[in-house]
């Protein structure tokens, strides 16, 4: 990463400096505050889904804006990559009264924006080029752009701020800082102190590891769960998928069973190069019921490119009748036919557990 002392005349602002940018606005007017006119977003709470080109195409990112502050236009960068700004909407308890305008935003593959698979895209100036066009769209200025960044949202700041540091009034940093070797001798002489000695003995292990160890390749069996959801969910929606349909509970059983055991999953799979076998052992295959739902489990030696969000989708169409069982365990052993896979999202699946050579 670059040196940060290369921003030249950008103020670079701590997280606890915030307080500054509160005394700013405190006095702003709360009708004016509140004050939607003109506004692109009046009629939508402030949400905006803006259009962003990438190397690979246009795509989609949410961003919600909240207040109305000519001087101070707060841009909240999440960490992650990949988590979502639910964690920042503590701001939404500070910044109103303080009379600070402020923007949640999703970044491109996170929960409210458009989630290409793609490795291709996720690449740091990637990322800083789709900030500046988020900054464009919102219409925020060197006269009143700030970043807020948490995590790895503050790497993506320090680093947006390297290139359009001539766009910014001022950057806020949280939970992170420039340079990656003073974080880890941060973690080892200070956050390895406050670690349960249990758990910091199975990281060292872990970071201990021969050389050839391949956290992927050398598991001998992973653990993925599935959660579908038979109701909306204003809490947690991220990890669920809506279904808003009956299911049938003998189809979902029997498709699971069909799973279970040795099989070819090319056809319930991405198409990927490479050398992976496309044989899978799956030791268990099963559907329960949840309070809101269902959860799928499934446990096997490895897994394909997708392989359990096309098995959960394609069992679900099973369920809701579009398909038979027999449709299902026919793809399966590789006849072709009718049967269409469907793609789950990826909200809902969760790796639940990976073991390897000598575990308990």
């Amino acid at each position: 990463m670059s040196s940060i002392s290369s921003f030249g005349r950008l103020a670079v602002i701590t997280s606890a400096a915030l307080l500054l940018l509160q005394s700013c606005g405190s006095s702003a007017d709360h009708a004016a505050y509140h004050d939607n006119t003109g506004r692109a977003d009046a009629w939508s709470g402030g949400e905006r889904i803006i259009s962003i080109s990438t190397p690979k195409g246009e795509f989609k990112v949410w961003t919600k804006r909240v207040g109305n502050n000519p001087d101070i236009k707060v841009l909240l960068l999440h960490g992650g990559p990949g988590l979502t700004h639910e964690y920042l909407l503590a701001f939404d308890s500070f910044f109103p009264g303080a009379g600070i305008e402020y923007y949640h935003y999703d970044q491109l593959g996170s929960f409210g924006s458009d989630q290409p698979d793609d490795d291709d895209l996720w690449t740091i100036p990637r990322f800083v080029e789709e900030v500046e066009q988020v900054r464009q769209a919102l219409g925020l200025t060197q006269d009143n752009f700030y970043i807020y960044g948490s995590s790895w949202g503050g790497i993506l700041g320090m680093e947006y701020a390297l290139k359009y540091q001539h766009n910014l009034k001022g950057l806020i940093i949280s939970n992170m800082m420039a340079s990656i070797p003073d974080y880890n001798r941060y973690a080892d002489e200070v956050l390895a102190e406050r670690i349960d000695p249990e758990a910091l003995a199975e990281l060292r292990a872990i970071e201990a590891a021969a050389a050839d160890f391949h956290a992927r390749f050398s598991a001998s069996w992973r653990r993925y769960s599935y959660t579908v959801s038979s109701v909306a969910l204003v809490i947690g929606r991220q990890y669920a998928w809506q279904v808003d349909h009956d299911l049938d509970a003998r189809r979902l059983s029997a498709c699971a069973a069909i799973v279970q055991g040795s099989h070819d999953f090319n056809g319930f799979a991405k198409a990927r190069e490479g050398s992976e076998s496309q044989v899978c052992q799956v030791h268990d295959s099963a559907w329960e019921r949840a309070a809101e739902g269902w959860v799928y489990t499934i446990r096997a030696d490895h897994f394909l490119h997708h392989m359990v969000r096309y098995l959960v989708g394609t069992m679900i169409e099973v369920a809701r009748g579009r398909f038979s069982v027999d449709q299902f365990a026919a793809h399966l052993a590789g006849q072709t036919g009718s049967l269409k896979i469907l793609r789950a999202p990826a909200a809902g699946l969760v790796l639940e557990e990976v073991a390897y050579a000598g575990d308990a």
